[in-house]
């Protein structure tokens, strides 16, 4: 994790979101300093979860995606 690094951009999601296709999977993104603008459009028009994480590692989601992908996770149906 690069502490310098600037917030999640739309490229990024338009990177992961093909890649989790391939692999039959759901992208999850994960980010330590959050999100620009693009990224959080691009992520809403793709339902891509977003979540930021905090200095102790901890995922807090930040949109509705990620919301919803952790109450199945607290119910204990994730995969």
């Amino acid at each position: 994790m690069d502490p310098t690094a600037g917030p999640a951009v739309g490229r990024d999601v338009e990177c992961l979101w093909p890649t989790a296709m391939a692999e039959s999977a759901r992208g999850t993104y994960f980010s330590p300093t959050g999100y620009a603008g693009d990224a959080r459009a691009r992520a809403e028009l793709l339902d891509v979860p977003f979540s930021v994480l905090d200095p102790t590692g901890a995922a807090r989601p930040v949109n509705a995606s990620a919301v919803a992908l952790d109450a199945t996770a607290d119910r204990g149906t994730a995969r």
